[in-house]
């Protein structure tokens, strides 16, 4: 059984349970950002990196 399945009240996860999905989430995201953000995947990618403010 699903680790947030045992977290669900009438089959509606509790707000712990949604918690700890968006947390899984925001890792993720974090993880992807800093994997795009390596030196090796960004002198690969076509496109200089955006540079937030620089205008």
């Amino acid at each position: 059984m699903a680790p947030t399945r045992t977290l669900q009240t009438n089959d509606r996860p509790t707000r712990l349970a949604r918690a700890l999905q968006e947390l899984g989430r925001l890792i993720k995201t974090l993880y992807l950002l800093r994997f795009i953000d390596d030196e090796g995947i960004g002198a690969a990618h076509p496109h200089p990196p955006h540079q937030l403010g620089a205008d």
